[in-house]
């Protein structure tokens, strides 16, 4: 995981992808009435330099989903980023997490959150979004891109790499919903060079 260049222009199509960009105002119903939320994850290739097979995920289709990516570029290692939404009309969304892993690891290389709360009159937002981190100790969302980038080893030589990505959201009835998915990518042209 590594963080680079502010978000390209293309963010906006990422946001509606999400339909989390822009959020209504509910009040918090009784938890019978209530529903968890909807759980979206976005891959975004920066500069469509990495193939990506699901440019988006969501918990509406199952709890976890397999990702593969390729590189475009004979010996470019792929990048990915991941921005996250969480919707539920029903009775708003108070937090939503974002962590990564890079396997075979079982320590985040990366937490974000953001939360919300009710509002002057008792009305809570029905959707959150994480579109980065802060770029600094603690988990809180930024505006710094999280990058999954595949960079195992010298240019060229990488054989595979896999990213657990996980987004959990929670509404104020502290009914929660959990999307995993396996970002997995393989070289399947070894002319850089390399030695097998």
């Amino acid at each position: 995981m590594t963080t680079g260049n502010r978000y390209p222009k293309s963010v906006m199509l990422v946001c509606a992808l999400l339909a989390s960009c822009t959020s209504t105002f509910v009040p918090i119903p009784p938890p019978p009435n209530d529903s968890p939320p909807i759980v979206k994850i976005s891959n975004f290739s920066p500069g469509g330099a990495t193939n990506i097979d699901k440019e988006s995920v969501s918990s509406a289709d199952g709890l976890s989903a397999q990702v593969t990516v390729s590189n475009k570029k004979k010996c470019d290692p792929p990048v990915v980023m991941i921005m996250a939404g969480a919707s539920n009309p029903a009775g708003g969304v108070q937090e939503l997490e974002v962590t990564t892993i890079m396997l075979p690891g079982s320590n985040p290389d990366l937490i974000a959150t953001t939360t919300s709360s009710p509002n002057v009159s008792g009305q809570v937002p029905t959707s959150l979004s994480i579109f980065g981190h802060n770029d600094a100790p603690g988990p809180d969302a930024g505006n710094e891109p999280i990058f999954l980038k595949f960079d195992g080893g010298p240019l060229g030589c990488i054989r595979s790499g896999q990213f657990l990505v996980t987004a959990t959201a929670r509404n104020f009835n502290n009914q929660t919903t959990t999307l995993t998915e396996t970002v997995s990518f393989e070289l399947t042209d070894n002319g850089c060079g390399c030695v097998s």
